[in-house]
Order: structure tokens, then C-alpha cells, then sequence
């Protein structure tokens, strides 16, 4: 088979979802088929091979929100739905999704879009008022005709697929739940001398990043002996380095998938106090390498982190007892280290790609 898939950026640059891509890209090709990204990039349109991908870019004029890329594909559909048996979009926020949706419209082919989160809805006091109804607008139109253009709905966790139904009116027999999953394997624990915490995501204001501050603040304050990484980058950063200046944090910015299981591999704790969240991947990461998590409790964190037993969850923005429940699991070695041998078995178990990638190529092939 030959898929096509847009996600919204590629290595370096990347989130969950991209990830998701290149990986599934990277497990079709080993299993004979044929995988392609077409997505955006911040300079001048190219070609390229990442990872053992091909992959074409159009120059990305504008990021809307600092995230959403400004990148024409529509002219080079055409080619694409040629070559392509499926075409697999990431995400149905971006406007790369819309306008293969357009294009859609158009011409008939075989349309998978993939909901990696972003689904509900966003309140005024993340992005602001006019940025909270944008996103109510758009959901209720642009994005809704998205979604029910598509033939098959594929989400990361069943708290994306319960909003495509109910929110978005998806047929529910298009819907079909897919756990995210990471290469298990190339994740290990390691002596954890120093302590150290760490955040993993965009530094953006979705992530809860203008939370960070105080919840490594709170932190230290307790446990003076703790270091802090900061890993990602994003328009939230100087703002992030400005209030955390002179405390023991390192800003490790965007680092390759290669050097991600070393991070975690060396990290006690790690954290999440994000707004909005599908199915982690930071979070899959992070309990594989046998690191407890505290995140918030929304959309699909619940569905991986069980409170109490691989972590703990939180309030959104209730930085006082997310900062307590680190300094707890940086006060009780036994605690911490059970709590991670659970997360890892639990990741092994439900979220490692062998099962996964045979799921999806299930669905390829049903749909052709």
C-alpha cells in the first residue's frame, strides 16, 4: 500500500503527533509498504528523507497562534492522491487538514484523519477571550466539516473519540479509538544522582507553561537538592528562563527522539500541567522508563496514569498540590520507584507499536 501522510511539522520540530506519524511511518515501511509525509517547514519548500521517510515541505509563512502552520498544499494534492491508497492527516485543528478536506470535496479518495487531541474546548484564560471563541467558531464550523468529511476517525484516546461524536457529530461507526505507542524498547531507567524533575512538551500555553514557574518554585523551595529540565521549545520560553532565573533549571530546547530516552532514563518525576491532552506521548515515554507522572487530569491522561498507582493527577491549574505531590514522590524513594515499575508494565502492555501499527494497517486495508 502507499500512504500519504500530513501531519503539521516534522523532526525537530515536532509534538505528539508527529512523532505518531514518523513512527508509524517508519513501522509500514518494515513491514513493505510504502510511506509519505508532506507537512509544512519554516523556510523554503524541499525534499527531504527523515528517519527513512521521504518527506515534502512547503514553506510555512506564518504560525496562527504561534502554532498552527501557514503552509499551501492544496497544488500538490493532486500528485499525492495519484500516488496514495490512503491519505492519513494528523489532526483536524491545522491547516494543512483543512484543505485536504477541500480537496476532498473535489475528488474522491480514502480519508483518515487522526484526532491527536485538541478536541474540547478552550477557555478565555489560556489564550484569551477572542482566542477562545475562534476556537468555538471554528469547532462549530470549519472544524465539524473537517471531521464529517472524512471516512474514518481515528483518535488517540476514547476521550477524543467521545467528542468527535458528541461534539463534532461524527458517525460513530467511523470512529475508531487507536492508544498512541512508542518503541517501549528504547526506553531504560537509570541511577537517579541527582534527583531531577523534568517537563517534556511545546512551551506553550496549552502545556500549562506560565504555570511552570510556580510549580518549580514551590518545589524548591522544599527540596533545595533537585534539579529541573526544561525539554521543547516554544514562544512561552523567555518568559519561562525570565521567572526561573538564578534556580537550578536547564533548558535543553528541541532535542532529537534519539536523545528522549536518556532524558527520562536520568529524570525521578516528571510533570504535565496542561490544559487540554489526548494521549500524552511525554507521559507513555516517561512511565517506560519507569518515571512517575503528575499531570493534570484531562482528556486522555486519566487513561493512562492511574492515580495513586503510576502517578498522581491534578487540577488544571492547581499548581500548590501538583508541586506537593512531586516533593511526595521525591521524599519516598519506595513510593517512586513501585510506582514506575507499574507504569512501565502498564506501557508494555497497551501501548508498544507491534499491536498498534497491525490495528492500523487492519483499517488501510479495509478502507481500500
Amino acid at each position: 500500500m502507499n500512504i500519504l501522510h500530513i501531519p503539521p511539522y516534522a523532526p525537530p520540530i515536532e509534538g505528539g503527533s508527529e512523532r505518531f506519524c514518523f513512527n508509524l511511518c517508519k513501522k509500514l515501511i518494515s513491514l513493505g509498504h510504502s510511506a509519505r509525509v508532506l507537512s509544512s517547514i519554516k523556510n523554503s519548500t524541499r525534499f527531504t528523507v527523515i528517519e527513512g521517510v521521504p518527506s515534502f515541505f512547503r514553506r510555512n509563512y506564518w504560525q496562527m497562534l504561534g502554532l498552527n502552520p501557514l503552509s499551501f498544499i492544496y497544488q500538490d494534492l493532486r500528485q499525492g492522491v495519484d500516488w496514495a491508497d490512503i491519505v492519513h492527516v494528523h489532526s483536524y485543528i491545522y491547516f494543512l487538514g483543512n484543505q485536504v478536506a477541500l480537496y476532498r470535496r473535489k475528488r474522491r479518495f480514502p480519508f483518515i484523519l487522526h484526532l491527536h487531541g485538541g478536541t474540547s474546548p478552550i477557555t478565555s484564560d489560556v489564550y484569551g477571550p477572542s482566542a477562545a471563541v475562534v476556537k468555538k467558531i471554528y469547532d462549530a464550523t470549519v472544524g465539524k466539516w473537517v471531521i464529517q468529511t472524512a471516512d474514518i476517525i481515528l483518535t488517540s484516546s476514547r476521550d477524543d473519540a467521545t467528542n468527535a461524536i458528541n461534539r463534532f457529530g461524527a458517525n460513530p461507526d467511523r470512529v475508531i479509538p487507536i492508544p498512541n505507542s512508542i518503541y517501549v524498547d528504547d526506553f531504560y531507567s537509570a541511577p537517579q544522582n541527582p534527583l531531577i524533575v523534568t517537563f517534556m512538551a511545546r512551551l506553550t500555553q496549552l502545556k500549562g507553561c506560565y504555570l511552570i514557574p510556580d510549580i518549580i518554585k514551590r518545589v524548591y523551595q522544599e527540596r533545595k537538592d533537585v534539579q529541573f529540565w526544561i525539554v521543547g521549545e516554544g514562544h512561552v520560553e523567555s518568559f519561562m528562563r525570565k521567572e526561573l532565573e538564578g534556580l537550578p533549571v536547564k533548558f535543553w530546547g528541541m532535542i532529537p527522539q534519539s536523545q528522549v530516552p536518556d532524558i527520562f532514563a536520568k529524570s525521578s518525576v516528571s510533570f504535565l500541567p496542561s490544559y487540554t491532552e489526548s494521549c500524552p506521548l511525554a507521559i507513555l515515554e516517561s512511565l517506560a522508563s519507569s518515571v512517575p507522572v503528575v499531570a493534570s487530569n484531562v482528556g486522555g491522561v486519566p487513561e493512562i496514569i492511574t492515580d495513586g498507582e503510576t502517578g498522581f493527577l491534578t487540577q488544571v491549574e492547581d499548581t500548590k498540590t501538583m508541586a506537593e505531590k512531586i516533593i511526595f514522590l521525591l521524599d519516598n524513594d519506595d513510593t517512586r520507584v513501585s510506582m514506575g515499575r507499574r507504569g512501565r508494565k502498564f506501557v508494555v502492555k497497551h501501548h508498544s507499536w507491534s499491536e498498534t501499527v497491525l490495528k492500523i494497517e487492519k483499517i488501510y486495508e479495509a478502507m481500500i
